[in-house]
């Protein structure tokens, strides 16, 4: 094998499942089941639905000792009754041991969850949104936060983005394993500093402007040609970075939406501890308003609207509660003064203008935390009290379940969760979920093989990898055969063949994390009757 093929061979991860009319799930199914025996038709599918409540006092700490009676759960303004209840906290291992659970008698189950029950965590480092000194002070800090929260039960995976993201370690229980992955990451840098350092250059032009505009007439000097030819530099510049922070951003969402595709599929826990500098729900959107107070002109205020990524943070949030995932965010900037305020300025911006910046950068933090059910860490030189509210999440909280009909589609449902008689208590869950189809459970389960090994293979798979030829540029074909046995398919008989449908289901990744859309393909298995054995293992290649 040459260098080229050892090096495909090395990097592709191939994942499959399959998905076939009334396949056998366990090894107590019979070898074969025709459709004529199978009573599927008027089967109704009920979900479950667990939603993981935080319940936190007025200082922030974790409320124990309530009961399923003390909440009322909303679904699509429809209230529930409550099927399942489980608190979890670090001093009870399961629901029904300590005070103030379900009782024997009681007509809900308490489901035994504690925890040792599984907990996954990502730490997502934004190199594209962090500047360097405030990176090394946050990392510092969630070096600690590593080594007390992986106990038993809990994973971390570390992932790093540069405009693209990369898997520095995947998901493991070794802490050394997972702060070796942060100092790796926190090595590289992006562009932040050159984007920020724009960002101030054109601000620094608009103050000395308003300066000069202190000494003579105003409106004398809006109307003198070096005003207005200067007004157009200053606008065009302030386009150009905005666009320049809208391309950054997106590819910054894009991250984000692969982050939570990593820990789809995983049972348990599911966070995302997001480390950046803010993102901005309106990129340019403090130059913008500066440019409006020094010129006397908002008609600049009117491009806003084409630069407002709301939906797209929208997006982002219907995925991560798709998913059952929680967002964390922390703003390493820390704790700034207002810009323009040194002791020997004779001119004093807007305040407003300062105060805009920080909030278009933190308001998009808060949004994906408050949205998900997570927390945002902000204006803080020190996050380590914000970190340990993290670890309390992973250790504190309610477990409540619902049922609910599904109706085969992916479905969209709001939810509000209300302490009726606890009105002094904070409570944060995720405000809306999705009942899955089939189809997409499959999908996930298939993207998960690529960040998780998975033993579970009851139809005994077995995947062979052909030699891998060069198609064009750094493109490489490479023949996949799958392998099912036939005696785990459901078979019918037709003119003479034993027929099965199946959908295979399908994805790569590269060896920098990069993977591909879960594709999906039909396909019809079809043996002659008079060939098949069912006392012999006979398996159908693809």
């Amino acid at each position: 094998m040459d260098r080229a093929t050892k090096t495909i061979a090395l990097i592709l991860v191939v994942a499959a499942a399959l998905v076939a009319t009334a396949v056998a799930d366990d090894e107590d199914q019979p070898e074969k089941r025709p459709l004529s025996d199978t009573t599927f038709k008027n089967q109704v599918d009920v979900t479950v639905v667990n939603l993981d409540v935080f319940v936190r006092d007025s200082d922030g700490r974790p409320v124990e000792g309530l009961t399923a009676a003390d909440f009322r759960i909303l679904q699509d303004g429809i209230e529930m009754p409550i099927s399942n209840f489980a608190a979890i906290s670090p001093t009870t291992r399961e629901a029904g041991s300590g005070p103030g659970e379900m009782g024997a008698a009681s007509p809900i189950a308490a489901t035994a969850r504690s925890r040792s029950e599984p907990a996954y965590v990502v730490l997502h480092i934004d190199n594209e949104n962090l500047d360097a000194m405030d990176r090394k002070r946050a990392l510092t800090q969630v070096g600690s936060f590593i080594e007390e929260t992986m106990v038993t039960g809990v994973q971390m995976m570390v992932v790093s983005s540069r405009r693209s993201l990369q898997i520095r370690q995947p998901f493991t229980d070794d802490p050394n394993a997972v702060i070796g992955a942060l100092q790796r990451a926190g090595s590289e840098s992006g562009a932040r500093i050159a984007r920020e350092s724009e960002r101030r250059r054109i601000y620094a032009g608009m103050e000395r402007w308003a300066r000069d505009a202190q000494r003579i007439d105003f409106a004398d000097l809006l109307n003198t040609i070096d005003a207005k030819v200067f007004k157009a530099q200053t606008q065009g510049q302030i386009w150009s970075y905005t666009e320049e922070e809208s391309t950054v951003l997106k590819d910054t969402l894009d991250n984000l939406h692969e982050v939570v595709r990593l820990v789809t599929g995983l049972e348990g826990r599911r966070s995302i501890v997001y480390v950046s500098n803010g993102l901005p729900m309106t990129p340019g959107l403090g130059l913008i308003h500066e440019y409006a107070k020094v010129f006397w002109d908002n008609s600049i205020y009117a491009r806003i609207a084409q630069k407002d990524y709301t939906q797209e943070f929208r997006a982002l949030a219907d995925a991560a509660n798709r998913e059952g995932v929680s967002l964390y965010t922390i703003d390493a900037t820390g704790l700034m003064p207002l810009e323009g305020f040194e002791a020997g300025d004779r001119y004093v911006p807007e305040a407003a203008a300062s105060w805009v910046t920080r909030a278009n950068l933190q308001e998009s933090l808060n949004y994906m935390a408050d949205s998900t059910g997570g927390l945002a860490v902000l204006n803080t030189n020190d996050v380590t009290a914000g970190l340990q509210l993290i670890r309390e999440d992973l250790f504190s909280y309610y477990s409540i379940g619902f049922s609910i009909t599904s109706n085969g589609k992916d479905t969209v449902h709001q939810t509000k969760v209300e302490l009726p008689h606890h009105p002094d208590y904070g409570i944060r869950y995720r405000k809306w979920f999705v009942d899955k189809s089939l189809d997409t459970r499959v999908r996930e389960r298939v993207l998960q093989t690529l960040v998780r090994d998975l033993e579970h293979n009851p139809l005994d798979l077995r995947l062979t990898l052909g030699d891998p030829a060069p198609v064009t540029g750094k493109r490489w074909e490479v023949p996949i055969r799958l392998s099912i046995p036939i005696n785990s398919l459901a078979l019918e008989v037709e003119s003479g063949d034993l027929v099965s449908q199946i959908e295979l289901f399908f994805c790569v990744r590269d060896a920098e994390g990069q993977g591909s859309p879960t594709q999906r393909r039909e396909y019809e298995i079809r043996v002659p009757a008079a060939q098949f054995e069912p006392d012999r293992v006979q398996r159908y290649g693809i």
